[in-house]
């Protein structure tokens, strides 16, 4: 890959080492504010926190005036502690754990909720928090990670009729509708048609159900290329199709949520070479890290299509007298065949000692990884800003909510 790394990427792993996360954080400022500015302003714009909830990387977003999508007490917590104002905030997920529901109940920002049951439970323990019924789209997608009529997210409409008829006083505390169909679409067309099916499905499903929802939540999805066929969004296209919709929609309000658009493009996983052996009639490096952080959670096969990394630092250790430049494939130091951080790429250089950083790894990263396999040591995480870096702060704790902390350590008793 040609490019360049942000500016003092060296020096942060110098005085850091690997292997290390590092988030350019202007470059971060600079993408939401382009999101900003060219989608219509009566679009609502939430960042999903499972892309990367760290704390640092959140206070950027919070700062900038979007909100900020969770889906467990840590992320809400994370949110909290990164400036999220109460009201910016949308609880999603199947389950919604009491230290949420609990402050959902007080701040009374909104609960997205998947199924009768989970409605019913955050309708009797909130009494006034907002919800949305999540909706199973009846349309196929063409996401990595995609929905159907055959996904356990959400409910379809004659579940979501039947709950009503049955319960008055639970539709009358139904505001809004939620679908997402899928994520990492690159497709610009695919985009608008998910954007387009999910309006319709939350239109049919307020005729039919009677409910005029307040707002409606249509999810995101947008992707950002990892391999050479990944083509770049037209976001322009996009916010004309979302500013139609909004009119449409009016007095309604629309929202979207986003998370790997806005963060992947902003993160560095860095990695020293440590050792070499031959594989497939290649050369391999051995390396410092590997999927324990920079898993692909996602199924966007990383180690075959994503972005070669680019040589930070080149070492000076080749007493084999190795190539110095590939094709070479970059092993984690994992005892598990699986960890295959990068397969066929080309280095300007692969002596024991050099630093390579893979660039697109600001979301599904280290939060999404399996850290505590083997035990093996958390990599540093850095954030960078204008040449400067600093460490980041630490996450903060887990809230857990006195009627779940009652149940978590009540003694066990005999029969």
């Amino acid at each position: 890959m040609t490019g360049t790394v942000p500016d003092g990427m060296r020096e942060a792993i110098t005085e850091n080492g690997t292997p290390a996360y590092l988030y350019d954080l202007a470059e971060l400022r600079r993408r939401v504010r382009v999101l900003r500015t060219r989608l219509p302003g009566r679009i609502g714009l939430y960042y999903s926190l499972k892309a990367n909830p760290a704390v640092d990387v959140c206070a950027v977003l919070a700062s900038e005036g979007i909100g900020a999508e969770v889906s467990s007490a840590g992320e809400w917590a994370a949110a909290r502690a990164a400036g999220f104002r109460d009201e910016a905030i949308l609880a999603t997920g199947p389950y919604h754990e009491p230290a949420v529901l609990d402050a959902a109940g007080e701040s009374k920002f909104p609960l997205s909720c998947d199924s009768p049951g989970e409605l019913r439970r955050a309708a009797d323990a909130t009494r006034s928090a907002p919800l949305l019924a999540r909706l199973r789209p009846t349309f196929s997608s063409t996401a990595v990670v995609c929905t159907d009529e055959t996904s356990r997210f959400g409910m379809d409409l004659q579940e979501l009729t039947h709950t009503i008829e049955h319960d008055p006083e639970l539709a009358s505390r139904i505001q809004g509708f939620h679908v997402f169909a899928g994520s990492q679409v690159c497709d610009t067309d695919e985009v608008l048609r998910q954007l387009r099916e999910s309006f319709t499905l939350c239109a049919q499903t307020a005729e039919r159900t009677g409910i005029t929802p307040a707002v409606l939540d249509l999810g995101g999805g947008f992707g950002v290329p990892y391999g050479p066929e990944d083509p770049q969004l037209d976001l322009d296209v996009i916010a004309d199709e979302l500013a139609t919709l909004g009119d449409r929609a009016a007095p309604t309000h629309i929202v979207i949520e986003l998370g790997r658009y806005i963060v992947a493009p902003i993160g560095w996983y860095a990695v020293t070479v440590v050792g070499h052996q031959h594989r497939a009639g290649r050369t391999a490096l051995i390396v410092d890290g590997g999927v324990h952080h920079r898993a692909d959670i996602c199924g966007v096969d990383l180690a075959r299509r994503g972005p070669s990394p680019l040589v930070v630092e080149n070492g000076t250790d080749n007493p084999h007298g190795l190539p110095t430049a590939g094709p070479v494939d970059i092993l984690g130091c994992l005892c598990l065949p699986e960890d295959v951080l990068a397969e066929n790429v080309r280095l300007s250089g692969t002596a024991r000692g050099t630093v390579v950083a893979f660039p697109q790894a600001g979301a599904y990263g280290l939060s999404a990884a399996p850290q505590r396999f083997l035990s093996h040591a958390p990599p540093v995480q850095i954030a960078l800003e204008h040449g400067n870096h600093s460490l980041l702060r630490s996450q903060p704790d887990v809230p857990i909510s006195p009627r779940q902390s009652s149940t978590l350590h009540a003694p066990l008793t005999s029969s």
